[in-house]
């Protein structure tokens, strides 16, 4: 399983609005993949978090699930995690897919900044 050409357009965003008409904000994201699997991105802030030693520092990450067809794909990330929108910032995504056999693909780390 291969999870291959992972790019985020635009790369600096702003959070996509709630409200019904015009859409604004987000950015599209585009992928392949060489058998149908499950995807997942755990979102995480590029700087260090703050507060504990070194050892015990851990950034809450963010995790969106989704379905991927074998094949290319794209999808539109809103800047919004369970409902809740990104804080303004700079983020790592690691995107990881598996497939129904359970095979996973090697991570792929994504940065992007979501914009005020």
């Amino acid at each position: 399983l291969v999870l291959g050409g992972l790019r985020a357009t635009p790369a600096r965003f702003r959070v996509r609005a709630v409200r019904a008409g015009r859409r604004s904000g987000g950015s599209r994201l585009r992928f392949s993949l060489t058998r149908a699997a499950k995807i997942t991105l755990s979102i995480r802030p590029a700087a260090r978090c703050a507060g504990g030693s070194a050892k015990t520092r851990r950034c809450r990450a963010r995790t969106l699930t989704l379905h991927g067809r074998a094949g290319s794909n794209r999808l539109t990330l809103s800047g919004r995690v369970a409902g809740k929108a990104l804080p303004v910032g700079r983020f790592l995504a690691a995107v990881v897919a598996v497939d129904a056999r359970g095979v996973r693909s090697a991570p792929v780390g994504l940065r992007f900044t979501v914009l005020r």
